[in-house]
């Protein structure tokens, strides 16, 4: 699964490039040096379709079920249907340097750019999990300002949309997939008071699914 993701965002940021490059050439502007041409990034690109393919394969072979799971697609209109009230649905996609945030409720989609890629929320995350997984040393110390980062790239942008939200349900993605969202901090915490610190789970009830067609299958079968 690590590396389909892997694979994706290295195909997405290829894109890109190729976008960026053609606009770049339309208009007459400068390129500049070192940076990869029409034929050379076609090559990557079809050398990073080709190992995507073969990772869809592996993991085919490695767990039939898992494209149906996570790769259907669902139109916006089957979320909206699908929620009840006061709840709000989150959807968020990384890439290898950026991301962004979708939030549905109340037939509204808000939208709201990550400035930063995998790599960099990796890092954050193992950060975060490492203050909350028990050693044989005890409980380490909590990184609190690597957590309320991670809290304003992510939710932070489109807070201002879950007013009066009482129910959220997480889609996430790449690294984010092994943060548990209840544990984000909204705002300032003191380390030696975290018990009555911003935790998010004290303004939401939170799910965590694998994708919005899970969401949307799910309901249908609790239905």
């Amino acid at each position: 699964i690590r590396k389909r993701q892997d694979v994706s965002g290295k195909l997405a940021d290829l894109y890109r490039q190729r976008d960026e490059l053609a606009a770049a050439q339309k208009q007459g502007a400068t390129i500049t040096p070192g940076t990869a041409n029409g034929p050379e990034l076609d090559k990557r690109i079809n050398d990073a379709q080709a190992a995507l393919a073969d990772a869809d394969a592996a993991l085919q072979a490695a767990s039939p079920n898992y494209g149906q799971l996570v790769q259907q697609v669902v139109p916006a209109k089957d979320v909206f249907a699908a929620l009840h009230p006061a709840e709000a649905f989150a959807a968020i996609t990384l890439s290898s340097d950026d991301g962004w945030v979708f939030l549905l409720h109340s037939g509204t989609i808000t939208v709201a750019k990550i400035d930063g890629g995998v790599k960099q929320i990796a890092g954050l995350v193992r950060n975060v999990r490492r203050g909350i997984e028990i050693t044989t040393a005890g409980l380490p110390a909590f990184d609190i300002a690597d957590d309320q980062k991670l809290y304003q790239m992510t939710l932070g942008g489109v807070a201002s949309a879950l007013q009066g939200v009482k129910s959220l349900v997480v889609a996430p993605a790449g690294p984010l997939l092994s943060l548990p969202f209840e544990a984000l901090l909204t705002g300032p915490a003191q380390e030696t008071d975290l018990a009555n610190a911003p935790w998010l789970i004290r303004q939401f009830t939170i799910a965590h699914v694998p994708a919005p067609s899970n969401f949307v299958s799910l309901r249908k079968i609790a239905a």
